[in-house]
């Protein structure tokens, strides 16, 4: 007959040196997780631009009413958040908000557009517009005709046939978020 008597020194042992890895698991785990918080925190101190509320811009617009919730800029870059509506009795079918920068000597800087496709008869639409420009000190923001804009600038997409316009190639191109997409980053 054959009988089982275990060794509970070796067993005791086995736990014990269980119990010494899960503390150093947790350990690690731990200093990863405050690695981690501690070096977000440092990337966004260093990294983060410091905007400011910025009040020099002019709306001028037919049509349709513009209002800015929220527009600040840091000395490199910015960004202009709003709403504009249809105050019309038709639809528009394509518009763009077009805001051109200027310095603070008032020299031309360049102009960001916002599209809108579809915009109905009282409805109000949100937008927000984003630049790369240094030292902008005044900004002017209209509505502009979305064709006028395509007729200057034309290319032809091949992959299904629709015209694309200079606006929305430009958009595509500046937009970080998409490019980073695109390249699987």
């Amino acid at each position: 007959m054959f009988t089982f008597s275990p060794n509970y020194s070796i067993i005791k042992q086995k736990i014990y040196e269980g119990e010494k890895v899960m503390e150093r698991i947790i350990k690690c785990v731990i200093l990863l997780i405050a690695s981690y918080f501690i070096v977000n925190f440092f990337i966004n101190l260093v990294t983060k631009p410091h905007y400011k509320d910025f009040n020099e811009y002019e709306i001028a617009t037919e049509g349709s009413k513009i209002e800015i919730t929220e527009c600040k800029n840091s000395y490199t870059k910015g960004y202009i958040k709003g709403n504009i509506s249809n105050t019309g009795e038709e639809i528009i079918e394509a518009t763009c908000i077009k805001v051109k920068l200027y310095n603070k000597k008032g020299d031309y800087l360049g102009t960001e557009y916002y599209p809108i496709s579809y915009f109905y008869p009282k409805e109000t639409v949100n937008f927000e517009v984003n630049y790369v420009y240094k030292n902008v000190g005044h900004i002017k923001i209209e509505t502009v005709d979305k064709k006028l804009i395509e007729d200057k600038f034309k290319m032809f997409d091949e992959m299904d046939g629709n015209t694309l316009g200079y606006l929305e190639l430009t958009v595509l191109l500046m937009n970080p978020i998409i490019i980073l997409t695109a390249l699987g980053l």
